[in-house]
């Protein structure tokens, strides 16, 4: 390895000695047609034709090893196969670089490695700010002055794969050559292969079996092996993979791709960017040999013009030699494939079914052995392999920093997802505690019936739906919409709570005032994004006080008046095609249409609690750490005022701070004195009964 990079040290001077040995020959001939230091002068220029021949004189007496005097004789002869290996070498041959090509490239490199080429070249570009070569500079030190060179040199991969860069404006000749950053570092590092970091590009190895150890459909598997086959061949078609962010379309298309025996580059292209990212894209991969893989995230289209960035893109790529996929969102697919140039391979990739993503979470969890825990992340989590993947992470990460030995447990991979899924929800919605348990939720025994069979409902829908076919005879519908009704404080939100916790995911208050939006479309916007991460993330959304988005339908009377409808129609939907948990929750049910209660599969009634049930709020919000009177006698409270149960709790808390504050246990005059406070603050009218009830000792 050490030979070899004394070899290619000694090229690369070798090959610097020649180059400054053609400028020598070019200043001659600047000479020869009449330049003279005076008319440089009166142009502003600062260094003098002896400074410039003193220059290519010392350049060559470092470079060459000795003084060569006038370079008058023929351009020194360029060691071709010296040291094949070599990153100039290399160079050459992968982008196939004429000689006159080849003196180009070493002239923007030269200017890179040494100030003092740049003054020389500043010299012959006539103006003493322009130290890089321009193009008309580049030809003609190579020879080449006929009216067809700059067009020729302009469709070489010289240029179109991004090896030299032209900067400026102005006529073609007069624009500048710059090496790629990237590039040069490999070249005078000695580094022949290096890393592929350029900016937005990654270089995925080769790897022939990764594609049959993926977790994929059968059919996308057959489609990307078929494409592989093509491009072994030498005959591959564009190959389009189609797919949500995250859901693995860069790693399909990088496994297609060793399964041929390429490495992949992946680049990623946004509209501002996309002829420097697409030249950036193909210099990596013909440095590397690998395949070029564009990604497309952003979309490209117009809105009158759905094919024309299309075309733009296709035309970046165009005469490419290596394999070519692009990954691009499944809404951009046909635009896409209808302005490419010929037909391409199309892979779509389908949000993964429960037990695809059960797979993937035992791939990525080869440490755990707990079946039945790592069988409940299928259902619960429908995040695709990049999420799953993003998890997985996660959860190593935090395993690390707490310092527990072994691999992270099913618990420490939940705990992950859920902060994954979060992150994603908490712009339009809030995460609530869950901290009831369902023996500390009074409600109706019917309502309690309904509560079980709604956990049971998204418990056994793998079962119903997958393995008993129900999935051919329902085509949406299969989550889960319930509808609780009940004036404040009756319980709905802690009934949302203790369902949540008992299926054990997440739940999220939405926060009405960021969803609803004055501008036409942004509702629908943040209800979808909504819909989509609560349906990834396998939260359970909630929807309190939800009366002014889930009123009845308005009469149009204006414009105004038929874009509410539409949102509200858009609502319909997402609701009935999404396959979570959604709980609405409204204290005024006889205002909602029967559009809306067709849609719901569980409605549950939360009335005022009656004597029994206020009884036993009352003895359960008294924690049993709290200090209290002996024989506090509760059964008058609930008996004579009929309380929700948030008054209940308010009153209690009231009364605890009131006792606090006297140094005593809580006692009947303390929860007495709050809950009259709270019935007042609620603006309720006490009967006579419940005056003497509180007012008495």
């Amino acid at each position: 390895m050490l030979e070899r990079r004394r070899e290619s040290s000694a090229l690369l001077r070798q090959e610097l000695a020649r180059l400054v040995q053609l400028l020598g020959r070019q200043l001659q001939r600047a000479r020869r047609r009449g330049r003279t230091p005076a008319g440089e002068a009166v142009g502003g220029f600062v260094i003098e034709e002896g400074e410039a021949e003193g220059l290519v004189e010392e350049l060559l007496g470092e470079w060459a090893g000795e003084p060569t005097g006038e370079p008058t004789g023929p351009p020194v002869a360029a060691p071709q196969e010296l040291v094949p290996a070599s990153p100039l070498s290399r160079t050459r041959r992968v982008f196939e670089l004429s000689p006159h090509e080849y003196d180009a490239f070493l002239l923007a490199l030269a200017v890179e490695c040494d100030a003092r080429v740049g003054r020389l070249i500043a010299f012959l570009n006539d103006h003493a700010g322009h130290t890089r070569p321009t193009v008309g500079l580049a030809l003609a030190i190579a020879g080449r002055n006929d009216p067809q060179a700059v067009p020729a040199l302009l469709g070489r991969p010289l240029i179109v794969d991004g090896l030299l860069e032209l900067e400026g404006d102005g006529p073609l000749p007069g624009r500048t050559l710059r090496l790629a950053p990237e590039l040069l570092a490999r070249i005078i590092d000695m580094n022949e292969v290096g890393d592929g970091s350029a900016p937005g590009v990654r270089l995925l190895p080769a790897d022939p079996e990764r594609l049959a150890q993926l977790v994929l459909e059968d059919e996308v598997r057959r489609r990307l092996d078929r494409w592989a086959a093509l491009a072994r061949a030498g005959t591959p078609p564009p190959l389009l993979v189609a797919g949500e962010s995250g859901s693995g379309r860069t790693t399909a298309a990088a496994a297609a791709a060793g399964r041929a025996g390429f490495a992949l580059v992946a680049v990623d292209v946004r509209p501002e960017t996309l002829g420097a990212a697409l030249r950036r894209g193909r210099r990596e991969a013909r440095w590397h040999g690998a395949a070029l893989c564009v990604r497309v995230d952003s979309p490209l289209t117009h809105l009158n013009h759905p094919h024309e960035e299309w075309r733009v893109l296709w035309e970046g790529l165009r005469g490419f030699p290596q394999p070519v996929a692009v990954v691009l969102p499944s809404v951009s697919c046909e635009s896409a494939a209808a302005a490419a140039p010929e037909e391409p391979a199309i892979v779509q990739l389908s949000p993964p079914r429960a037990e695809l993503r059960a797979a993937l979470w035992r791939a990525l969890l080869p440490g755990v052995h707990d079946e039945q825990a790592l069988a409940s992340l299928g259902p619960n989590f429908q995040f695709g392999p990049g999420r799953i993947a993003r998890a997985v992470r996660r959860a190593a990460g935090d395993h690390l920093l707490e310092g527990r030995d072994g691999p992270p447990t099913v618990h420490d991979v939940i705990r992950a997802a859920r902060a994954v899924g979060s992150a994603a929800m908490s712009s339009l919605a809030q995460r609530l505690p869950l901290p009831y348990s369902r023996d500390q939720l009074v409600v109706l025994p019917r309502t309690g019936r309904e509560l079980d069979l709604a956990v049971a409902w998204m418990r056994h829908r793998l079962t119903v739906f997958e393995r008993w076919g129900f999935a051919k005879r329902i085509a949406f519908g299969r989550g889960l919409t319930a509808l609780f009704c009940g004036p404040p404080g009756t319980g709905k939100t802690m009934a949302a709570q203790v369902l949540t916790r008992d299926l054990g995911l997440e739940l999220y208050r939405v926060d009405l005032s960021r969803v609803m939006s004055k501008y036409i479309g942004e509702t629908e916007k943040n209800l979808g994004r909504l819909f989509d991460e609560a349906y990834a993330s396998g939260a359970v959304l909630f929807f309190d006080e939800a009366d002014v988005l889930f009123g009845k339908r308005s009469e149009v009377r204006d414009a105004h008046d038929r874009y509410a409808n539409l949102e509200v129609g858009y609502l319909l939907q997402r609701m009935e095609e999404h396959d979570g948990v959604s709980i609405l929750a409204t204290n005024r049910s006889g205002d909602m249409d029967e559009a809306f209660l067709r849609r719901f599969h569980f409605i549950l009634d939360f009335p005022m609690p009656e004597r029994d049930e206020r009884l036993r709020i009352w003895r359960g919000m008294l924690p049993p750490e709290a200090e209290r009177e002996p024989h506090l006698d509760l059964e008058a409270l609930a008996e004579a005022i009929d309380a929700s149960g948030g008054e209940i709790r308010n009153a209690v808390l009231i009364g605890a701070y009131l006792a606090a504050d006297e140094g005593r246990p809580i006692g009947l005059t303390h929860l007495k004195k709050a809950l009259r406070r709270e019935m007042l603050k609620n603006g309720r009218v006490l009967d006579e009964r419940a005056r003497r009830v509180l007012d008495g000792g």
